[in-house]
């Protein structure tokens, strides 16, 4: 990159191009000692900001070790980066990604070779947020829903434990406008056993950070480690006083984050974002686990995934519709994407895809209909859902459409079978 150059050299470790001012909030407890450093002559300069941690901000030009992907096959803990404990720390594994025990010795300072490369293509920006990534298991497969969770052709029937048993792992659930975190997501707690359970998503405008953070708590203290706080900054065209959505969920999470300093409050380990545009996800990369996006194509999660780097949670929502007749098929989901386009945000994020106003126009052109909903049969959602995940989620959020107040539960008895085993 121009007026940019390696910082150490490049056979030690693949470099990852750092954006100037880039910081990473690094818990206290992750400071390094003498003993267990690993500098590669990256100049660091102090930054005040993000106070309840210790700020990094990297130089202009400077580089960064890259990640490595795990002998799991899923992604794993970085190379450490400089100033950072290496071997020998709890946050690091004494297991090669290559399966083999380290030989390297403890409190060494040359990156290992085992750390050179990366399989996820050109290089992307990197980011240590230990803070905000607490282990948790979303699976491949969840459920989206906004109504209520009650089967239309028999309302004794418990959809949560049902679902939970047909193999979904994961409840997502849209948090409403009113004031509030919803109490139907305690009920979707209560009523399984360990299907985890998210908002998707609570406004960041309905509701003070500290009643969610305190609403958080709760269901923490009753239900440990299974609910996923998503939030997002909503749209201009629904909320009174809109105004700068970013700086305001930037407030928003440093308030959240001003809650869990004061005690374990609001979950920031498995907090979500909804997040469109590159902003956004890169601002759910540095503060949360990842992003949720919305309405969104596969080439979207292709570029999200890009913006968030390997590490970051990617947890799309996929409208689907087990219709076969395309003709049918089309005109009951421009019924659902015409609300959608008229919102800035989600035309804006199609357009820089490619979209143009014809497609926006009367509910969507055939191609962007096709591209935002699934249809077809259980063979064809179950290919785009893995198409999602191949271009890069780590978990799919499925949404069948249905008419309002009728959760499809048929439908999603007659999906299991493909999507859960994928």
């Amino acid at each position: 990159m121009p007026g940019q150059r390696p910082a150490y050299p490049e056979s030690q470790c693949q470099p990852v191009w750092i954006r100037p001012g880039q910081s990473w909030p690094v818990r206290r407890r992750l400071q390094p000692t003498a003993a267990s450093t690993c500098s590669f002559g990256l100049t660091a300069r102090s930054d005040s900001r993000n106070s309840g941690a210790t700020p990094r901000t990297w130089a202009p030009g400077h580089l960064s070790p890259t990640s490595q992907i795990g002998s799991s096959g899923r992604r794993s803990k970085r190379c450490p980066l400089p100033g950072m404990p290496f071997l020998g720390s709890p946050e690091y594994s004494t297991v090669r990604p290559d399966g083999q025990q380290r030989t390297e010795a403890a409190g060494s300072d040359v990156p290992p070779a085992w750390c050179s490369g990366t399989p996820f293509g050109p290089a992307r920006p990197v980011r240590f947020t230990p803070k905000y990534r607490d282990p948790m298991d979303l699976g491949r497969v969840g459920i989206w829903w906004s109504g209520a969770w009650q089967a239309a052709e028999d309302s004794s029937v418990d959809v949560a434990a049902e679902l939970e048993e047909l193999g979904y792992t994961a409840l997502w659930s849209s948090g409403g406008f009113q004031p509030g975190l919803s109490p139907h997501f305690e009920r979707l707690l209560a009523s399984s056993t360990g299907i985890m359970v998210c908002s998707g998503i609570v406004s960041t405008w309905s509701t003070p950070p500290d009643e969610i953070g305190r609403a958080v708590t709760d269901l923490e203290v009753r239900h440990p480690g299974r609910f996923v706080l998503g939030i997002g900054a909503s749209h201009a065209a629904i909320v009174e006083n809109y105004s700068r959505p970013y700086s305001h969920m930037v407030a928003y999470l440093d308030a959240l984050d001003a809650l869990d300093a004061a005690g374990p409050a609001a979950a920031s380990g498995r907090r979500v974002l909804a997040a469109l545009g590159p902003r956004m996800l890169s601002l759910a990369a540095d503060r949360a686990a990842g992003a949720h996006p919305y309405f969104v194509p596969v080439e979207h999660t292709a570029r999200a995934r890009e913006v968030l780097g390997p590490d970051a949670l990617l947890a799309p929502e996929v409208t689907v519709l087990l219709e076969k007749d395309a003709s049918t098929a089309r005109r009951v989901a421009r019924a659902f994407t015409a609300g959608y386009l008229s919102l800035p945000n989600y035309a804006n994020n199609l357009r820089s895809l490619g979209f143009g106003d014809e497609d926006l126009a009367h509910g969507g052109s055939d191609r962007l209909v096709d591209a935002v909903v699934a249809w077809g049969d259980t063979d064809d959602i179950a290919n785009r859902i893995r198409q999602h995940l191949e271009a890069g989620a780590d978990h799919v959020c499925v949404q069948v459409l249905a008419p309002p107040g009728s959760f499809p539960l048929q439908t999603y008895r007659e999906l299991a079978p493909a999507l859960t085993g994928i």
